[in-house]
């Protein structure tokens, strides 16, 4: 009896089980039932019991995906007008309905995008099932444990998607949206990057360029000392030939003068000697003797001044071993004529480019000061070559300075060595010297 009695109390436990979980999936199904109730009267605009064409389009006529949830909703055009039945037993079928709470959790991290209540759901085993009830009742969200209007309302939209329109394309519009972000994410940070380094390279280039401008000013003034400093030698040296010929024509003219004086004062004193022997006979010897020695003594000693002063001039003229003769002379002074017309050129040249080079160094000083100034210059892809072009005139402008010096130097020597100067301030070749 005792086994027997065991036996029908566990049946009876069974037995109200059974009823009690029959009686609560009732309860939840009719709960569902009047979630998708409600959602077909959003549908049914005019409220005659059916959603048809229309009112669905209307319904949908925003959303950018309406085509295929409307195809979804009416089975591809079978069914023009729903009815609530139709659309609990269209529920029903849904894939939707039967999703798995972790599958329903995933629809609320990736579709939702609301990750922060995934543990919600997996604490109160929210499935597929109950999301026409997320889609109409608040309460029930709020029941859940989350209380923020703005996550309620996402959930409840979302929800009534799915139930209505079928499940999303899980994944693949947010990962086409990731990829396409990040494709735009780092085209932005390669065109930083990009920018930032041509802006870097054109700073530093224009930076380079300005140092190399200053160098070729320095090259420039010390081309241009140089070549003051020659043609004040040059002058000088003109200055000391002109005085030296003055001085030289100056004795000659001493020394012809000279001579013509001494050769009339002895005829003189002749005449009068023989005119005084004859008219003054009775006058005494002894004075017109002292007179005419006294007279005769100051012309000797200004001869003896003036041979002193032509023998210098001789001997200084005598210490020169070699004077080259005039044809050669003549051929060297046409010779320096024409390496002055090349070498004039050549600095012409040069200051045409280095003024071209100091103008766009100006402009880009310039450009730099406006906006995105420094890419402008990178894109242009010019600095490195006004760069090079400036270090070349640098170079030649420094060669041409040590060319003047040499030259200067080489022909000192070679008036040197012929004994002469060769008057090199005078273009014309055919000057007697």
């Amino acid at each position: 009896m005792v086994e027997h009695s065991h036996v029908l109390v566990f049946g009876l436990v069974v037995i109200v089980s059974i009823i009690s979980t029959a009686s609560a999936d009732n309860t939840i199904t009719d709960t569902t039932f009047k979630a998708i109730k409600i959602l077909h009267t959003k549908l049914d605009h005019d409220a005659d019991g059916e959603v048809d064409d229309f009112e669905s389009k209307k319904f949908l006529e925003s959303d950018r995906n309406g085509a295929y949830k409307l195809s979804y909703l009416h089975q591809d055009g079978k069914d023009k007008r729903i009815t609530v039945d139709e659309l609990w037993e269209a529920w029903k079928r849904s894939q939707v309905h039967n999703w798995t709470t972790d599958e329903t959790v995933y629809w609320l991290v990736n579709c939702v995008e609301l990750p922060e209540y995934s543990q919600i759901f997996e604490q109160n085993l929210i499935n597929g099932s109950s999301l026409p009830r997320l889609a109409t009742d608040s309460q029930f969200i709020s029941k859940l444990g989350i209380t923020e209007p703005s996550a309620k309302s996402k959930i409840s939209i979302k929800a009534m998607d799915v139930v209505l329109f079928g499940p999303p394309k899980l994944g693949n519009n947010s990962r086409i949206r990731d990829v396409f972000l990040s494709v735009i994410i780092v085209i932005a940070i390669s065109s930083c990057y990009v920018f930032y380094s041509r802006s870097l390279a054109s700073q530093k280039a224009l930076h380079a360029m300005q140092h190399h401008v200053e160098s070729l000013q320095k090259a420039e003034d010390q081309m241009q000392s140089l070549q003051e400093e020659l043609n004040k030698a040059l002058k000088a040296q003109e200055a000391v030939v002109t005085e030296k010929k003055n001085l030289e024509h100056q004795l000659e003219m001493q020394r012809q003068f000279s001579a013509t004086n001494l050769s009339d004062n002895n005829q003189s004193t002749k005449n009068a000697n023989a005119n005084s022997d004859s008219n003054n006979s009775n006058q005494t010897s002894s004075v017109r003797d002292n007179d005419n020695d006294m007279y005769i003594a100051k012309l000797e000693e200004e001869i003896k001044s003036l041979r002193y002063e032509l023998q210098k001039t001789y001997d200084s003229i005598a210490e020169k071993k070699f004077r080259a003769p005039f044809p050669l002379r003549s051929l060297l002074k046409l010779t320096y004529n024409i390496e002055s017309q090349y070498y004039n050129e050549k600095k012409l040249s040069l200051e045409t480019k280095a003024t071209e080079v100091k103008t766009r160094n100006q402009k880009l000083q310039k450009k730099k000061t406006s906006f995105l100034g420094y890419y402008k210059m990178a894109q242009e892809n010019s600095l490195e070559e006004d760069i090079n072009t400036i270090v070349e005139v640098k170079e030649a402008i420094m060669q041409v300075t040590r060319e003047i010096k040499e030259r200067t130097e080489r022909w000192r020597a070679i008036e040197e060595h012929c004994g002469c100067s060769l008057d090199l301030r005078h273009s014309d070749s055919r000057e007697k010297f």
